[in-house]
């Protein structure tokens, strides 16, 4: 949505208003020279997806991983007992 289909070039950041009109009525999904600024530009926008292919494969270094999940509450207390 952000640039041609098969071409290499930046995303084109006046599709942001697209973005924000189509994501009002609908889920919203953009892909095509999305970077991590554009990406966070789009979420804000309303984006329900973001789909980043190059970005990610030509980034300089890779983004951390993100923290683990905290594990599932095992104990039982008796305010949770029926």
């Amino acid at each position: 949505m952000f640039i041609p289909p098969g071409t290499k070039r930046s995303a084109d950041p006046s599709m942001l208003t697209e973005v924000s009109r189509l994501a009002a009525t609908m889920p919203t999904a953009v892909d095509g020279g999305i970077t991590a600024p554009v990406a966070a530009q789009c979420a804000a926008q309303g984006a329900t997806y973001i789909v980043a292919g190059r970005s990610l494969l030509t980034a300089a270094s890779p983004a951390p991983a993100p923290a683990p999940a905290p594990a599932p509450r095992t104990e039982t207390h008796r305010e949770d007992l029926p």
